[in-house]
């Protein structure tokens, strides 16, 4: 089905996606992602209602020069899946979750959070997660995101099979053993729209987490013991407060102790975080008081903890207050050296960044447009609400990436184009000639696309 903006486009759509005829007309609004980073006004709405019916509109748009994007739950803070021209909905598409052994097979309409109530109910759990499960499985494999963990890969690394449909409308399965299924892990959506994927999982386990509070020297000093010994590792901290927070997890028997703080009780009914969100709105009034909320933020919210709880509950979080973020892979070697400037970088500032800022630590896999590929990798996470602040801070961490070979997280905020882009991954060559194969008449692009991986043709 197609139907032009502006029209009647389907009854029920926002109320219930799955309804087939709830009686009310819906007119499709502007596009933006979940930050209000990005925005786009699409032309037309496309809701197949089977892999062959994709196929078709992605042929027919091949065939009439349009351009097609799968925005997905919007999670993203780049642009990567904005639908500038025609925006395919899944709302009509099949969805389900099927637990095969060790395997897991899942359609691209499905979130991670539904992803792991369904594993946990069968005993099984994913090997990793990162601090956000809102996002579809099919759209954060694609852009490589990631948990914390020197041992432990981008949650590509775990996809065993995709099944999509091409730019050019075929359909194809990538399996374990098509040679193209590596890079096609992470694909940016330039490859193809996915269906369905297949990823490995474990028996469901429990994490014993630490959290335990440090002043920077000590970070440094402990972080290489720390990241050799923990299953995972984080560091958190806020601007101005003089310590960081670090967080260690690791798998156990021990029984379970729940939340077992007020602040994580806070957050599972959903308090903590418009208690948060009213600080950043103070501080964006009165920049002024920023350092100030961060002592307070810092004296009732990261106390010294233990606590004992599945894997999701210790890894995942409620999403976050609206903000704008960059992530930087660089070198695991480039790490202490990129603190230190960081902090510094902090130190001398004429802002304070209203947000928690973020070190992580991911093992090297070999796709070839993961910002991990061939290297272990920290991730520097540099966040902030206010966008005022923002417009002067990403910039400048940017800045400091680039000293160090960093390649950004393709769906946060970075500036990088298509030439730089190629001089930091050694098999880029390789996804583009993939890209011609998969997408020759570049249905798949947008203006986001465009930049960071040039036009299709050579």
């Amino acid at each position: 089905m197609l139907y032009p903006v502006g029209e009647e486009l389907t009854r029920g759509l926002a109320q219930d996606p799955g309804a087939e005829d709830p009686g009310y007309a819906w007119a499709m609004p502007r596009w933006s992602n979940w930050a209000r980073t990005i925005s786009a006004t699409p032309g037309e709405l496309l809701c197949p209602r089977d892999p062959e019916e994709l196929a078709t509109m992605l042929s027919h748009a091949a065939a009439e020069g349009r351009r097609v994007k799968l925005p997905g739950s919007g999670h993203s803070w780049s642009g990567v899946a904005a639908p500038h021209d025609r925006w395919l909905m899944f709302h009509k598409m099949p969805r389900g979750v099927k637990v095969e052994g060790d395997l897991v097979r899942v359609t691209g309409n499905v979130t991670l959070a539904t992803l792991c109530d369904a594993l946990e109910a069968e005993g099984r759990m994913l090997p990793n997660l990162g601090s956000v499960t809102a996002q579809t499985v099919a759209g954060a494999t694609a852009t490589g995101t990631h948990g914390s963990g020197a041992t432990l890969p981008i949650l590509s690394a775990g996809v065993v099979e995709l099944r999509l449909v091409t730019g050019a409308g075929e359909l194809v399965t990538l399996g374990p053993d098509d040679p193209q299924l590596k890079d096609a892990r992470v694909h940016l959506g330039a490859l193809g729209v996915v269906t369905e994927l297949t990823l490995r999982t474990l028996p469901r386990q429990r994490l014993q987490e630490r959290l335990f509070n440090l002043p920077f020297d000590a970070v440094r000093e402990r972080l290489d013991e720390l990241v050799a010994t923990h299953r995972h590792v984080k560091v958190w901290w806020l601007p101005k407060v003089g310590r960081a927070q670090v967080y260690t997890a690791d798998l156990t028997d021990a029984p379970d102790t729940g939340p077992n703080a007020l602040t994580l009780h806070l957050d599972r009914v959903g308090i903590q975080q418009p208690i948060f969100t009213l600080l950043l709105a103070i501080g964006r009034l009165i920049p002024a008081l920023v350092p100030w909320i961060h002592r307070f933020a810092q004296a009732t919210s990261f106390g010294d903890r233990d606590r004992v709880e599945d894997l999701r509950r210790v890894l995942s979080m409620p999403v976050p207050a609206r903000h704008h973020e960059v992530e930087l892979a660089i070198p695991r070697e480039a790490t202490h050296d990129a603190l230190k400037e960081w902090w510094a970088l902090l130190d001398r500032a004429d802002y304070v960044p209203d947000f928690i800022q973020e070190l992580r630590f991911v093992a090297p896999d070999d796709a070839a447009l993961s910002p991990c590929y061939g290297r272990a990798s920290a991730y520097l996470g540099g966040y902030a609400a206010n966008p005022a602040t923002a417009a002067k801070y990403i910039p400048a961490m940017l800045r400091l990436g680039r000293e160090h070979a960093a390649r950004p997280h393709w769906g946060k905020l970075f500036d990088h184009e298509h030439s730089e882009l190629a001089t930091l991954y050694p098999r880029w060559a390789e996804f583009q000639a993939l890209r011609r194969r998969f997408d020759p008449a570049g249905v798949l692009v947008n203006p986001f696309i465009e930049r960071v991986l040039g036009p299709v043709s050579p």
